[in-house]
């Protein structure tokens, strides 16, 4: 997906750079702000386990503590024991007003160091 940045585009932090130990979800983000499409970056560093894997995807909701969802089409590639940097195209229109990550962790004693931020366009410009 391209993806041409401007002025009045917005970066937001999805994650903060920490460890993943165990299955987590990262910060609701209120995307209202927001309009078209969006790109979501996932950098994570495999720390420990030896058959360990990493999964990662965008749920959605209406509210900030309601029952949140998978998007269709928004989920990187499985990270295994190597480190795994990917950037996902994100369409607001399928989404909900809030958003956030969901980390699925596989494997006895895995462990990541996980951060994400998304580029996303501000409605007010």
């Amino acid at each position: 997906m391209a993806l041409q940045l401007k002025y009045n585009d917005a970066a937001v932090s999805l994650k903060a750079a920490a460890s993943v130990t165990a299955d987590t979800y990262g910060p609701v983000v209120d995307i209202q702000d927001y309009t078209g499409q969006g790109l979501v970056i996932l950098n994570a560093a495999h720390d420990t386990g030896a058959a360990s894997t990493l999964d990662v995807s965008v749920y959605t909701c209406d509210e900030t503590g309601g029952t949140y969802t998978a998007v269709s089409g928004a989920a990187f590639a499985q990270v295994g024991t190597s480190d795994g940097h990917e950037a996902i195209g994100l369409d607001l229109r399928a989404c909900e007003r809030y958003i956030k990550l969901k980390f699925d962790i596989g494997g006895t004693g895995a462990g990541y160091t996980c951060a994400a931020t998304a580029v996303f366009h501000d409605r007010g410009y």
